[in-house]
Parts: structure tokens; sequence; C-alpha cells
């Protein structure tokens, strides 16, 4: 094999690698995603993490974090936690989040692909 055919060999592989990453790096849900429709609003914690699995982290916002207001003139529907799944800390596009109000029952969620 010459210099040149051994050159064009290893860009294709390379090329091959490079493609094979994105297409499992932008395909494919952190969790099913029929296990994400299967949360609904008002489920607890609890049920979520049966149905999700442990998240990858936990955020916590209150009002006074995100508006900068004191407490006593905040609204309580501002405060809530956040469960996450995926990110690029798992090689993937998708994130998956679960918001919980403050009684701790889901009040929301998002899915970015």
């Amino acid at each position: 094999m010459s210099g040149k055919v051994k050159v064009v060999t290893v860009f294709a592989i390379l090329l091959l690698g490079v493609f094979g990453f994105l297409v499992f790096f932008f395909n494919g849900h952190t969790v099913p995603l029929d296990r994400f429709e299967q949360v609904k609003v008002g489920m607890t914690k609890d049920q979520v993490q049966e149905i999700m699995g442990v998240p990858r982290y936990i955020r916590h916002n209150s009002a006074e974090e995100i508006l900068g207001v004191s407490p006593a003139s905040r609204y309580d529907t501002t405060d809530y936690t956040a469960f996450c799944y995926g990110s690029f800390g798992q090689l993937k596009y998708c994130t998956m989040e679960i918001y919980f109000g403050l009684n701790s029952r889901v009040s929301g969620k998002f899915h970015d692909h």
C-alpha cells in the first residue's frame, strides 16, 4: 500500500468515526421518550424517579435567586426544584427536566429535542 492510500484510508476511518459519534450524540434520548411521556403534573418525586430513574443532578431555584426579590415579596409559584436528566456529560444532546413546585409535585417538564 502506498503512502497516499494509507493517508486516505486513515482519513476515511476517522471521518466514519466522527460521523458515528455525531449520529449517536444527536439521536436517541437520555431516558426513553415513552417514560418521559408517562410523567404527569401532580406526580411526586418518588413516582418520577420510579419512572425516569435517578436524575443526573437536581437544581433548586427560588424567586429570590431568580428575580432578586426578598422572600416576603416573592410568589411561591416561582420556587421550584428540577430533576435534570441527560446533558453533554452523558454524551447526549438530549436534555430532559422535570419541575416540582413547593408542594414537591410535578408542575411541568421540558425536553429539548
